[in-house]
């Protein structure tokens, strides 16, 4: 094929989906069309709640959806300022064309690609910890640090997540060992998405406290507060946090090689700590 049919070809898809987009806008008033899409959204999303702002045409050519809200139960999961989807004009005229999508939310962004029938695999960039809705007001404390990372589809079918924590915070809604505030400046872990199952990898925090090494696996449960977490790893305690912590941490456990076992389960709602001598 010549590079000029290719160009021609290009333009004209160019053309195609500007128009259409334009047309979509114009033709359909904003609120229905932000419905028709909220209910595509759900219907890749089962058992959450979707709502949306508005839709408009993008450009590059395509489609944004502003104010994207996902809840369950009532109870937000996410914002979403804008996201937008567009193709990839590449493939524009193979049997299963690829999509480019950017996702803004809060201070980050979520930029990927999608080509099915395999998931969406991309970059995040700047994603607050204490902007996102799931993780406001928790029971157990609150969190806080910037994410970055990577994200794509694993050979079984599920989402893998590479995750790179920095300027980490931890809360406890009642101080652990006389400790109110955890901090950890840098920290790294392996996530496998499945539905309703998150297992958690190879999780690695250094902290200003402690250090923590952690696995397991996160079950979701149909609010966010029903989820159940089964996690366990090690702390390595700093010489300020057992100065600090004095008679509330037992002798046997300081005794430990290589750290001190410990055990989060439970609901998220309401987890419980446990320490191993």
């Amino acid at each position: 094929m010549s590079r000029r049919l290719i160009s021609s070809r290009l333009l004209w898809a160019f053309y195609l989906v500007a128009a259409t987009a334009a047309c979509l806008v114009i033709a359909f008033p904003g609120r229905e069309l932000a419905g028709h899409a909220a209910a595509r959204l759900r219907a890749g999303l089962p058992g959450l709640e979707v709502r949306l702002g508005a839709v408009r045409p993008a450009f590059p050519p395509g489609i944004a959806l502003e104010d994207v809200r996902l809840a369950a139960a009532g109870r937000p999961l996410a914002l979403v300022q804008r996201l937008e989807v567009r193709p990839e004009w590449g493939t524009i005229f193979d049997p299963q064309p690829a999509w480019r999508f950017t996702a803004h939310a809060g201070s980050g962004t979520l930029d990927g690609r999608s080509r099915p029938p395999g998931g969406p695999s991309g970059v995040i960039e700047g994603l607050r910890l204490e902007e996102i809705p799931a993780l406001q007001n928790l029971a157990a404390g609150r969190v806080a640090g910037r994410l970055d990372g990577r994200f794509a589809p694993t050979d079984a079918g599920a989402l893998g997540v590479s995750l790179r924590l920095t300027d980490g915070r931890l809360e406890p809604a009642v101080p652990l060992l006389r400790q109110e505030r955890f901090l950890f400046p840098s920290g790294t872990a392996e996530l496998t998405c499945q539905p309703g199952l998150v297992l958690v990898r190879n999780g690695r925090f250094r902290g200003n406290e402690v250090d923590i090494e952690i696995s397991g696996s996160i079950r979701l449960g149909p609010t966010p507060g029903e989820g159940v977490l089964d996690l366990s790893g090690r702390i390595l305690p700093h010489a300020g946090f057992v100065s600090r912590a004095g008679d509330d941490l037992p002798a046997a456990l300081l005794r430990r090689r290589g750290g001190i076992p410990f055990r989060v389960s439970g609901p998220l709602s309401g987890p419980e700590i446990s320490f191993s001598g």
